[in-house]
């Protein structure tokens, strides 16, 4: 279980301590979301700074810049200040400190003090502190970002959204797995095709370069020649579902594609496909397809892959 420490890198008292997953040689496995967010947090700085430095305290990834130890007072709940000081180190002016955590198998919101992100005012630099957690997953990230008033301004919104681009990291990875998709059928890649999709419906994987096959010869009847024009559109993710629409020339008379992914393991893969109209909303098709995805499943049918439609 996560519990309040009062070690943080910010001396906020909100420190968590987590517990991480072995693996099978019992070695440690990050949860997926802080690596993908630990990576994107180095690619914003490497945009902005040269000189920032790259630590991993155990579990936790550091990334500072420009730090310095101050005499600060020590102050109480009441708001009187101690003529006692205490060294602490913190960003100078122009610097910054970024410590991420990995969180598994308990909701953050039980270490944290405050629901969503805070902005804490130190008495030389800000300290932003948020987390995110997906209860499916049972895994997610906390974040404290230690920054001076000098910190380019540009990088400081950045890395004050980062969570929150994280949280739209899944309409970017499913949209990128239909344009995958898409490229693997106009390509005629069957192997691609079968490494993209799940078997949660019971031979999809093999079922779906026979749909592909279907796809083309009716993108063919419609433009009258071979291209498979598609195009990767709106997305819409719900929980460990989520679809995508795939729209294309204007010979499809309004006529669409729509994927449907699941998330296993971390990974987002194809569980169907079906035809529909630009004027279906996608949350009522998602909604469709959620409710055939929970019916029990019947042992006769369970091998025939959704119709296209």
């Amino acid at each position: 279980m996560l519990q309040v420490l009062g070690d943080t890198p910010d001396g906020s008292g909100l420190r968590i301590r987590y517990k991480l997953l072995p693996g099978p040689n019992r070695e440690t496995i990050l949860p997926p979301d802080f690596e993908l967010v630990r990576d994107r947090a180095a690619e914003i700085a490497r945009r902005h700074y040269t000189d920032f430095k790259i630590s991993m305290d155990g579990d936790r990834f550091i990334m500072q810049r420009n730090l310095r130890e101050y005499d600060v007072h020590n102050g109480s709940k009441s708001g009187d200040v101690s003529a006692e000081t205490r060294k602490e180190t913190g960003p100078a002016a122009d610097g910054f400190r970024l410590v991420l955590e990995p969180l598994v198998e308990a909701p953050v919101s039980q270490a944290f003090q405050a629901d969503g992100p805070q902005i804490l005012d130190r008495p030389y630099w800000k300290s932003y502190v948020d987390h995110r957690f997906d209860p499916e997953m049972r895994s997610g990230v906390a974040m404290y970002f230690d920054f001076g008033p000098g910190v380019d301004e540009r990088f400081r919104k950045e890395m004050l959204g980062l969570l929150e681009e994280r949280a739209q990291g899944d309409k970017i990875a499913v949209e990128d797995l239909a344009l995958q998709m898409i490229v693997a059928i106009r390509g005629k890649d069957d192997s691609k095709l079968k490494s993209l999709a799940a078997d949660r419906i019971k031979g999809w994987p093999d079922a779906l370069p026979v749909f592909a096959i279907e796809l083309r010869e009716h993108m063919r009847q419609f433009t009258g020649d071979e291209k498979f024009e598609l195009q990767a559109g709106e997305s819409l993710v719900d929980g460990e579902l989520a679809a995508v629409r795939c729209t294309g020339p204007a010979a499809l008379q309004g006529k669409c594609l729509v994927m449907f992914f699941g998330r296993s393991d971390g990974a987002w893969k194809n569980l169907s496909l079906r035809n529909a109209t630009q004027e279906m909303p996608l949350a009522r098709l998602l909604g469709d397809f959620r409710r055939q995805m929970e019916k029990p499943a019947d042992p006769d049918k369970r091998g025939d892959p959704p119709p296209i439609r």
